[in-house]
């Protein structure tokens, strides 16, 4: 009884899994996404316009619809710019990328990921303890 009830738990953490890794695939694959990959290559002063984020916005609530509630649970109200930090991140992007993104530095966007682990987790850690939250949010 025991090894089929640990059976039984181990298919659906692997079920869980495989759901995740075809999510990021999607993701990945996403024209939106691949647009913004594109564009942490732009020359310095390019800008990125509302209808790009709003874009980016439509994939999250389509492939993640709970995201938005995820981020935004126990009241917390995110800024725009802390939202699109947690969609970034959520995405895989570098920080180095998230800051040519929202023209931050690195050490900008890490100082805001570790305040937002506190934020929205209410956990003390390090900015990747924030990603891996962030990253499991299916």
């Amino acid at each position: 009884e025991l090894i089929k009830m640990l059976n039984d738990k181990l298919e659906r953490h692997s079920l869980t899994f495989a759901k995740e890794d075809l999510l990021n695939e999607e993701l990945d694959s996403d024209e939106v996404v691949m647009r913004f990959r594109e564009y942490v290559k732009r020359p310095i002063g390019d800008t990125l316009s509302s209808d790009d984020w709003k874009d980016l916005y439509e994939i999250i609530e389509q492939k993640i619809p709970g995201f938005r509630f995820y981020v935004n649970r126990d009241g917390n109200i995110l800024s725009e710019k802390e939202y699109k930090i947690c969609i970034l991140v959520r995405l895989n992007f570098k920080p180095s990328d998230i800051g040519a993104l929202l023209d931050l530095s690195s050490d900008n966007i890490s100082n805001i990921r570790k305040r937002l682990l506190k934020k929205i987790f209410g956990e003390e850690g390090k900015p990747k303890d924030f990603d891996k939250l962030i990253k499991s949010a299916m």
